[in-house]
Formats: C-alpha cells, sequence, structure tokens
C-alpha cells in the first residue's frame, strides 16, 4: 500500500540502512535498545521480520512488515498535557466560623465552631475549635480540636503534617488520632495520575478501518486506523464491573465486534506505584472535650500500599505500641484481578 513518504535511506555494501527517527516516522520498530535522538543508522535487514527491496527505475522502496514489526497506532488522546511548576503560595490568613444559637424557656444553647488557617510557601498552619454556650460538666467552654503545621510536596506526592494527626489505615486496621508527626502519599497533589490499574485494549487490522470502542454499550472513541496493530493503554472505563466492546469496521463496510469483561478498582495500585503513611506520636484523648490531653508516647503507626502487579496489590500494617515488648505486624497479600 503505498504510503506518499519520502525517507532518507543509506545503501552501505549492498545494505539498506535508516536512522531510528525515520523508521519511527515509516511505522516500523528500531531495535530495541535504540534511543529517541540515536544517530546510529540501523540496516534494515537486522529488523525482524522486514523485507525491503529497492526499485530503482521508479525510486520506491518497497517494505514488507509483519505486525509486531510494527508500531501500534494509538487510539484516544495521544498527547500528554505538561504539567508546570505549581505557583508558590503567598503569605495570608483566613478565619471561618460557625455559630448557631437557640433560645428557648430563657436559657440560650448553641455553640461555635471554628478554623483558623495562616499559610505560605512553607505550608500552613491550621488550628480548629469548638465552643459551646452551655458547656456539659465534663467539658469547657471553649475545646481546642486539631492544631497543626502542614506541607505539600507534589513533586514526591507526600505530605508533611506536626500537631494533630489521624493515622493512616487499611480495610481491617481502625485509625487512630495522635498528636506527633505524619509522612503520607497524597494523590490528591497530582489529579492526572491514574492510581489504579487499567485494561490495555489491543487488536489489529489487515486494512485500514474504523475503530469505535464501547463502555457499557456506550460509544466512548471511535477513530480511523491504517492496517496494522492498534492500542489504547487506558480507555474511558470506570470503576467497578463492566464490559467493553471494540467494534472493528472495514472499507466494505465488515464488522468484527469483541466484547470483553472488565473489573476496575481503586483500592489496587499499578505496578510500580507505592503508597504509605507513617505516624509517630502519643494518643489524644478526650476529643471534643478536653484541649491538650495526650496519651503516653511514644506510639508509632505505618501503613502501606504496593502495586506489585497490575491485578496484586501487596498491603501491609505495622502498628508499635508502648506496651508491647515488640511491634505488632499485620500483613496480608489481596490479589483482585482486573480483566
Amino acid at each position: 500500500m503505498p504510503t506518499g513518504m519520502v525517507g532518507e535511506f543509506i545503501e552501505r555494501d549492498g545494505m539498506l540502512l535508516a536512522m531510528p527517527a525515520d523508521l519511527r516516522s515509516l511505522g516500523l520498530k528500531p531495535l530495541p535498545g535504540a534511543a529517541e535522538n540515536d544517530a546510529t543508522p540501523i540496516s534494515l535487514s537486522e529488523l525482524p521480520g522486514i523485507k525491503a527491496q529497492v526499485q530503482e527505475q521508479t525510486q520506491r522502496l518497497e517494505i514488507t512488515a509483519d505486525s509486531r514489526s510494527l508500531i501500534a497506532t494509538k487510539l484516544g488522546v495521544t498527547g500528554v498535557a505538561e504539567i508546570g511548576e505549581p505557583d508558590r503560595s503567598p503569605y495570608g490568613a483566613a478565619f471561618n466560623y460557625d455559630v448557631l444559637a437557640t433560645r428557648a424557656a430563657g436559657q440560650i444553647t448553641g455553640g461555635a465552631l471554628t478554623d483558623f488557617r495562616f499559610f505560605g510557601p512553607y505550608g500552613t498552619f491550621s488550628s480548629t475549635g469548638l465552643g459551646s454556650f452551655s458547656p456539659a460538666l465534663s467539658q469547657g467552654p471553649f475545646a481546642r480540636l486539631d492544631t497543626a503545621w502542614t506541607y505539600s510536596d507534589p513533586d514526591s506526592i507526600s505530605r508533611y503534617r506536626v500537631g494533630d494527626v489521624i493515622t493512616g489505615g487499611l480495610g481491617w486496621s481502625r485509625p487512630i488520632r495522635l498528636g506527633g508527626v505524619q509522612v503520607t502519599t497524597d494523590f490528591a497533589l497530582r489529579p492526572d495520575l491514574v492510581t489504579f490499574p487499567i485494561p490495555s485494549l489491543t487488536g489489529e487490522t489487515k486494512v485500514p478501518s474504523s475503530v469505535d470502542i464501547l463502555v457499557n454499550g456506550v460509544r466512548q472513541i471511535s477513530q480511523s486506523v491504517p492496517a496494522g496493530p492498534f492500542q489504547m493503554q487506558r480507555p474511558p472505563i470506570i470503576t467497578g464491573a463492566g464490559e467493553v466492546s471494540v467494534a472493528v469496521t472495514d472499507a466494505l463496510g465488515r464488522q468484527t465486534v469483541m466484547t470483553l469483561p472488565f473489573y476496575a478498582s481503586t483500592k489496587l495500585l499499578t505496578a510500580g506505584l507505592s503508597s504509605y503513611s507513617v505516624e509517630l506520636g502519643g494518643v489524644r484523648q478526650g476529643y471534643g472535650q478536653a484541649t491538650s490531653d495526650y496519651g503516653p508516647p511514644v506510639r508509632g503507626w505505618q501503613a502501606c500500599v504496593m502495586g506489585w502487579l497490575n491485578h496484586k496489590s501487596l498491603r501491609r500494617c505495622t502498628a508499635f505500641l508502648p506496651q508491647c515488648r515488640r511491634p505488632t505486624r499485620r500483613r496480608a497479600r489481596i490479589p483482585i484481578v482486573v480483566s
């Protein structure tokens, strides 16, 4: 099939050579390990599954290649949005409050919830409190709730907190309030990052065709592809169970439909991605009643989730308690299959 493209080739000792960048522009895979800007020419005879013949009279190059030697056509959005450097926060302060009061039978009841924040380029200091117009006997007129300094680092997707923290936990653990330090992963700092594994869709066409992708019966993508393999690494699927269908229609109107079930869960992490939460401090006691009542230090807490494979995540939770001679550990491997 004529491509209408013009390429630069080198003939040396009866062999045709081309630059890796020219091979990629023609849709051919260069040798494994060839860099994007590699200036070393590659012989076409070294490429697996490729046969080349030069027609000198017509100045044409005829290339016969099988599907494993072609670069797969990317479906959907091929560009990746570039994320610039986050703006440094200026210095500032904010005070929020919520007051509710009721007067009945000559008695006033109610309270106020306050939230003070001071922010800048080095983090945010925040303090919340709860006041009561008619406090109970065991409760004062005002109780401090949470006071902490927080710093977020989008580059490492980490959040650092000193003060009142809530321990990170897994499905079988119970988070507790501590007064101490915390280092944890915060994927909310990178809203562009997809943390759970998504099934990849691949296929192959013998002639130029149109590919439609339907998720739960709703068409999501329709795109024309040339002859050869095609791939979509991140289909627009939602979490939970469902079906994705790939419909391939050629120029004669013949259609081939392939339907596959899938299951996606945010409890899984994609391979190579990990999440952690480490805390150290004393247990907060009398929350909402006492202002600064903490238990004896030191208590430690660690929760970790690691994406081992795209269908398996390793979860581990470790607690260090002062009354135990050795740390208590809980481990579990929870395999979830993503079709």
